[in-house]
């Protein structure tokens, strides 16, 4: 197979999208694309190499399994060993478990599927994540294994036979792509059913050399225009989509067809050709493969040991630097010395290196299993730092109820029948403990549901979440919601949300969760804030009209920062607990960013028989501080979520909220 310098160059322009948008460029929000564009180069040289070693007679199953784990496995275990290394001495000991379990699934190509299952509601943030990047490696792998046994198949039934199972193969995956990202767009981003269809099309280019299709008269216009439309498809897609872009789905063709184009027309003599042929391209492209594995560690681990105020751009640029560093040595000293196998053989028996090697991979991964395990043997592994245990301790949040539809009893020492009804979105999941003190306190019995992402709100639809987290159910479980209440005849209902994240911008510029009275509504802060009222003035109307006390019960303070992040770098303080109230939200600040929910929640109330209950009273000093913890124990685990410490410290409020005799026992 020829060697083709602007394959290296496409190959540089789609490692470099992804790097800078990992690295929060904000031209390049659809940076992430630069994946896509690496699944096509590698379906169309996989193939072309299994086709010319067929025309050779030289093509075994084994060989190719062989030639795959020496291009991949030596560069992804040395990452993988210095990352382990590295986030013993960085990463909290809370984030350990989780580190451990995403090695052990990198080692069993299988992190796809396990980035997949952590990516929901609650999910680490994928900035925080150091070998998040490692799904589409788990992605190529499964096409690896499969591929193979496709093609050398269909080729006993001849070339044309197999160019059309192949096509038939790219179109099913694809189908299954786009019908996948409507029900799980989760999934359908990380499991490999929905992605071998890229691989595939550039499986198809294999088949034919596309630069010399159109007659020799037409072929420089036809070649120049095809891959410089490939080039600016690519370049679209990662400067216009962003990260709501609903993929893959029809959304993905853009930039798989865009380097398709770019693979298939781009002749030597093109204008796109020879750009991509620029040295400094094909250098940095000889080296994406450790560039890809490099960066994403480097990046997380660097957000870790940040100032609570994020990396600066000079950061990201030192960052960068690094990467192309270590990506040289690596390449240097890892994957070329592997890959050159005939080389290596000539010094030494033609056994004896393949030997070394296994030896060595295996090795390497026994050593990686080890420490994997572990902190999944210790727990939290909160052996690291016995100091923190308490704080650890703190971090822990309610796990009981969780993101259920189901029925769930409060008061599990009760056997009186349900008076009062829980309904809300997270914030309520995180109240449970309270709920329960308070009713075990007052011998009552109370029915808990909640749906993440969901306003508790009649007549209203979210806009992300929908599409996300499977909100669409939630108008529907709100009007379900109703019918419980009636079913079970309950006095009062309590809905609890986060309801500022619906209506204003967070403190970080971050835009709110729109709202609207239809699913095709306006997605603007106008509209979310009218659709809020909205769905405030149904919802009270409703109880209202069934006899039913309705309480909102929610103004927990929004913090500035991740408050887990924030005891983890004030570990080693001895100024801990002034450090924490300088950090935590002013009072001030907190009634802003809440005045226009108060003012529609305070005006429904005024206007029947609602309460609301400020839990902003169980943490906020007035004119002081809204207190995010104490010096050894938090109250949140992110920057709104209350821990269970910080869901206990609200029960004098919440009590509040039922009152004596308020809810019939």
């Amino acid at each position: 197979m020829e060697y083709r310098k602007e394959i290296d160059g496409l190959r540089a322009i789609a490692v470099t999208a992804v790097i800078l948008y990992h690295a929060h460029v904000s031209a390049l929000k659809g940076g992430f694309v630069g994946v896509d564009v690496f699944f096509v180069i590698s379906g169309f040289l996989i193939t072309s190499v299994i086709l010319d070693q067929q025309a050779k007679g030289r093509f075994t199953i084994r060989g190719f399994y062989e030639r795959r784990a020496r291009r991949i496995l030596p560069a992804l275990l040395v990452v993988l060993m210095a990352t382990t290394a590295a986030v013993w001495f960085i990463l909290p000991p809370w984030s350990m478990r989780d580190f451990a379990e995403s090695v052990l699934s990198v080692l069993g190509f299988s992190s796809n599927f396990y980035f997949w299952k952590a990516s929901g509601y609650f999910a680490p943030s994928a900035d925080a994540m150091p070998l998040i990047h490692t799904w589409s490696l788990g992605v190529e792998e499964q096409f690896y294994l499969l591929f193979p046994l496709l093609i050398a198949t269909g080729l006993r039934l001849g070339r044309q036979a197999t160019f059309t199972v192949v096509s038939v193969a790219a179109v099913l995956s694809f189908g299954f792509a786009v019908w996948l990202v409507a029900e799980s767009p989760d999934a359908a981003f990380y499991i490999s059913p929905a992605r071998f269809w890229e691989s595939l099309i550039g499986a198809l280019l294999a088949f034919s050399d596309f630069r010399t299709v159109v007659p020799r008269r037409w072929r420089s216009v036809a070649n120049n225009t095809a891959s410089l439309l490939g080039l600016c498809l690519i370049a679209v897609a990662c400067f216009v989509y962003d990260t709501k872009t609903p993929f893959p789905s029809l959304y993905a063709l853009v930039p798989t067809l865009g380097a398709a184009l770019v693979i298939g027309f781009a002749s030597p003599k093109t204008l796109v050709a020879r750009l991509l042929s620029l040295s400094p391209l094909v250098g940095l492209g000889l080296i994406s493969y450790s560039a890809y594995l490099w960066h994403q560690p480097l990046f997380a681990l660097a957000r870790t040991t940040q100032s609570l105020d994020g990396l600066s751009g000079l950061n990201y640029a030192a960052l960068c630097a690094a990467t192309v560093f270590l990506s040289y040595v690596s390449w240097r000293y890892v994957e070329q010395p592997f890959r050159r196998k005939v080389t290596i053989a000539k010094r030494i028996a033609d056994e004896v290196p393949s030997k070394k090697a296994l030896v060595a991979a295996m090795a390497a991964i026994a050593v990686l299993i080890a420490a994997a395990c572990m902190p999944l043997i210790d727990g939290e592994f909160q052996g690291r730092s016995k100091y923190l245990e308490r704080t650890i301790r703190s971090l822990q949040y309610e796990t009981r109820c969780a993101q259920r539809t189901a029925r769930c009893l409060v008061n599990r020492s009760s056997t009186a029948a349900p008076s009062f009804l829980v309904w809300g979105d997270s914030h309520a999941h995180m109240m449970l403990p309270a709920f329960e003190s308070v009713a075990q306190r007052l011998g009552l019995q109370g029915v808990f549901y909640t749906q993440p992402a969901c306003v508790p709100l009649l007549g209203i639809s979210t806009n992300m979440f929908d599409l996300r987290n499977n909100s669409a159910s939630c108008p529907a479980n709100n009007r379900t919601v109703v019918g419980i209440v009636k079913s079970l005849r309950i006095h009062d209902v309590f809905l609890v949300g986060n309801w500022s994240v619906y209506t204003d911008y967070g403190y970080s510029g971050r835009l709110p969760e729109y709202l609207s009275q239809t699913n095709d509504g306006p997605r603007t802060v106008e509209g979310s804030r009218a659709a809020f009222a909205a769905g405030v003035a149904i919802t009270v109307a409703t109880y209202d009209s069934i006899g039913v006390r309705l309480h909102f019960v929610g103004h927990t303070p929004l913090q500035r920062y991740d408050i887990s992040n924030v005891y983890y770098h004030l570990s080693f303080r001895t100024d801990k607990e002034s450090e924490i109230r300088r950090l935590s939200v002013s009072d001030v600040m907190n009634r802003e960013h809440e005045s226009f929910v108060r003012s529609v929640l305070q005006t429904a109330s005024s206007a029947s028989s609602a309460t609301v209950t400020d839990l902003g009273e169980a943490f906020c000093i007035k004119n002081g501080a809204c207190r995010a913890g104490t010096g050894e124990e938090a109250y949140y685990w992110d920057d709104n979520h209350l821990t269970m410490v910080g869901a206990l410290a609200t029960v004098s409020v919440l009590g509040r909220a039922f009152g004596l005799g308020l809810v019939p026992k």
